[in-house]
């Protein structure tokens, strides 16, 4: 239970400096880019890199962007039923202007109703 509310935690995966946290190795990750890793917290599940309003948890991410001038999210990845919806959904309604790049994931996200 977190703030009284049931919560279970997903068994780890995608654990930092495993090849499934990795970036493809076509993709051009410079030093100089703002890389945010989320679903640090082995408390509480973070399926947004938002946090989990739900439980009342937020992280730095939108603070973040904002400070760096950034408006507009582009998306992508892999479990668009959790972590790429989520993200894309609390990315609109921090008041970011959201791109799923459909493309690029694997399941696909309804952006106009949000339904994953």
């Amino acid at each position: 239970m977190v703030n009284g509310l049931p919560h279970t935690l997903w068994p780890a995966h995608c654990e930092e400096g495993t090849v499934g946290a990795s970036f493809h190795k076509d993709l051009d990750v410079r030093d100089s880019d703002f890389v945010y890793n989320k679903g640090t917290s082995k408390d509480w599940e973070e399926y947004s890199a938002f946090g989990n309003s739900e439980m009342g948890k937020f992280t730095t991410f939108a603070e973040e962007l904002r400070s760096r001038g950034i408006s507009k999210l582009y998306i992508c990845g892999l479990a668009t039923d959790y972590c790429v919806c989520e993200t894309a959904i609390d990315g609109a309604d921090q008041g970011f202007s959201v791109v799923l790049l459909e493309d690029l994931t694997v399941r696909t996200c309804n952006m106009e109703t949000f339904a994953c």
